[in-house]
């Protein structure tokens, strides 16, 4: 079989160097504004869902359940949908994904009764379509197009950082656009619209040509080097980043609880989702800068640095809100923002070298579900914090989650970059 990709580089331009234009002649024009819509609507659903279920039941319990359980939904899903794709292939999987997604979210608005509306909650995190994990799947598999090219190339940190800025804008817009369609046109429209854009952007992405990119390996004959590399042994090999990344969603949970938190006590309660956007805004604006990073500091080492980085702005914001101001603490968000991308990127970057040949979607998702599964967390125990402590305990849990993975970084070798010599052909 001959795999035609749109614009695919011949080895004459191996070695030029390659940057942000070149990203849509790698993977076709119309790739990058279908991979950032097919986005929007997982962004979109816990602020929509929030506000329609709050607004149906009267309920704010009833609408935290919907949401916790579409995040829980999500973190279980995320794994399964990687195995489907290194089995089936990302076309059938994404399709059937998207649909059912679609499904949920079109349907919440003309349901009654706290116990539906919840189970769609989990249906909607269930079937999201893993795009980021999937998109970064395809480009790891572009980038083995480039003859002579090593998998960290320049080209993988241009991608991986695109990729980056792709996620914050998505974050940054998805709940922007959900809060306005609910301000002014209800909270159902905010639903039908994230509805109607996971199936046109979601099938649009599902159906790209550079699907075939990630097309699914035969099954490894047992016993073989292959098959050892089973779903338990792929999470100990990916062990150091997925801890990290959960380290990560943990203060995402745990800042958005405890800058409400820090807003309601200096009476301005607008300001908590203000705040926390503007720590995207500045992680956005590192994602670009993170391309440039030389690849002589390996990944370990990025993620030591960042996760340090991100440690000081936790216990910066922490101090600032023990002061009760407010200007402090939006500088500490800010410099917290910094680090975000680099930690991510690189976090992503990571799991792309380690994981081996037809298990790199499941390494992609297992890395998304444990974001989600950080945030969970996060956001459960810094409200219980919160309730006790204020957002300076709510700001606790973020601190604690960082400094045990600073710890266990600088404190033991852990998984290296070395790891993953030869991954690609196992």
């Amino acid at each position: 079989m001959t795999l035609l990709v749109p614009h695919a580089p011949t080895a004459s331009t191996a070695q030029t160097r390659t940057g942000y234009r070149d990203l849509p002649r790698l993977a076709g024009s119309a790739y990058l504004p279908i991979a950032l819509l097919a986005r929007l609507p997982s962004a979109m659903t816990p602020i929509a869902v929030l506000a329609f279920v709050a607004a149906g039941t009267g309920s704010f319990a009833t609408a935290g359940l919907a949401v916790t359980g579409c995040a829980l939904g999500t973190a279980l899903g995320a794994p399964l949908s990687g195995l489907l794709v290194d089995r089936f292939g990302q076309r059938p999987v994404l399709t059937l994904a998207t649909l059912l997604n679609a499904g949920a979210l079109l349907t919440l608005p003309v349901t009654g009764g706290a116990a539906a509306l919840i189970g769609l909650g989990v249906l909607a995190g269930v079937t999201a379509p893993q795009i980021g994990a999937m998109s970064r799947t395809r480009w790891i598999a572009l980038t083995a197009l480039r003859p002579g090219r090593a998998p960290r190339d320049e080209l993988t940190r241009v991608f991986m950082s695109w990729e980056g800025l792709t996620d914050e804008v998505s974050y940054i817009a998805g709940p922007a656009l959900a809060g306005l369609l609910t301000a002014f046109a209800g909270p159902a429209a905010a639903l039908t619209v994230a509805g109607s854009l996971a199936a046109g952007s979601g099938l649009a992405f599902a159906l790209h040509p550079t699907h075939a990119l990630a097309l699914p390996r035969p099954e490894p004959v047992a016993g073989s080097r292959a098959d050892r590399h089973g779903v338990s042994a792929l999470v100990r090999r990916l062990l150091v980043p997925l801890l990290s990344m959960s380290a990560v969603g943990v203060l995402f949970g745990a800042s958005q609880t405890a800058l409400t938190a820090f807003a309601e006590a200096v009476d301005r309660p607008s300001a908590g989702g203000l705040l926390y956007s503007g720590m995207a805004v500045c992680s956005a604006f590192s994602a670009v800068l993170m391309a440039r990073v030389p690849a002589r500091f390996d990944h370990r080492v990025r993620t030591l640095v960042s996760g340090t980085g991100l440690l000081m702005g936790v216990l910066a914001m922490g101090a600032a809100a023990r002061a009760g101001s407010l200007p402090l603490v939006a500088a500490a968000v800010l410099f917290t923002g910094v680090f975000v991308s680099p930690a991510m990127i690189t976090l992503n970057s990571w799991v792309g070298e380690l994981a081996p040949a037809g298990r790199v979607a499941t390494a992609m998702a297992l890395l998304a579900s444990a974001g989600v599964t950080g945030i969970a967390v996060g956001a459960s125990a810094a409200g219980v914090l919160a309730d006790r402590w204020g957002a300076l305990g709510a700001f606790s849990a973020a601190g604690v989650a960082l400094a045990v993975q600073v710890l266990s970084l600088s404190r033991r070798g852990g998984t290296t970059d070395g790891d993953a010599s030869g991954s690609r052909g196992d």
